[in-house]
């Protein structure tokens, strides 16, 4: 799957961390929930859709539960079928389908946060270090 001209971006923020953009257009594609699936950016909602997601605290609803990513870093797949993130906000590592948005796998309950992840470039496999000193490679497997 080519992303010629698609840019994914992960972001150190609590919401709306994983975006994708069109280069050509410079807008944004799509926004990916740390909790998976794709939501609709606030901009693109009219006044009565903001205030039906948004709940009695001024923030926003169901889509945007399992937040706080903080994330260092994100990467698609060899294949581009899939985005892989990881950052500070859980400590954790997410593996999400591109097509669907839908969360994969995620490898959590790490010391420290994920500092930088990479894709190898000739096998289905990806590494990511974090601030324990360590590097870890796993195989990616469909």
């Amino acid at each position: 799957m080519a992303h010629d001209h698609i840019l994914l971006t992960g972001s150190y923020v609590s919401e709306e961390s994983i975006q994708t953009w069109d280069l050509r257009t410079r807008h944004v594609i799509k926004t990916l929930s740390w909790g998976g699936g794709y939501i609709t950016p606030m901009f693109e909602l009219s006044e009565h859709e903001r205030n039906v997601v948004r709940d009695k605290n001024g923030t926003l609803g169901e889509d945007s539960k399992d937040t706080d990513a903080f994330l260092y870093s994100a990467r698609f797949s060899r294949q581009g079928d899939l985005i892989l993130a990881g950052g500070a906000g859980k400590n954790e590592v997410r593996v999400f389908d591109y097509t669907t948005g839908d969360k994969v796998c995620t490898i959590g309950n790490l010391q420290k946060p994920v500092l930088t992840l990479e894709v190898g470039n000739k096998e289905d496999k990806f590494a990511w270090g974090s601030a324990d000193a360590c590097i870890r490679i796993m195989n990616i497997e469909s």
